[in-house]
């Protein structure tokens, strides 16, 4: 018995939206490693940033523990208490 090629082969109108899909298809996997390249891109940011941000936030918090302290020891004199802390 013998077997005919497929007709798909040898038409060029049924070739052609078969050679795009797979253009379309090695277009879609660039982009998801681009994708996969951006979100390791953003781990790393997000990484850099925290760190000035803890240290921030701890010195905020220190600041304002610093201004409790002395609002508390100065007897409510707000002009002694913002002078200590701007000539810190």
């Amino acid at each position: 018995m013998v077997y005919a090629r497929p007709a798909v082969l040898d038409n060029p109108i049924l070739l052609a939206p078969a050679t795009e899909n797979g253009e379309i298809r090695s277009q879609l996997a660039e982009a998801q490693g681009q994708c996969v390249e951006l979100a390791v891109n953003a781990g790393e940011l997000n990484a850099e940033v925290e760190a000035p941000r803890r240290e921030l936030a701890e010195f905020l918090r220190f600041d304002l523990r610093f201004f409790l302290f002395v609002a508390s020891h100065a007897h409510c004199n707000w002009g002694v208490i913002i002078g200590i802390c701007t000539n810190l």
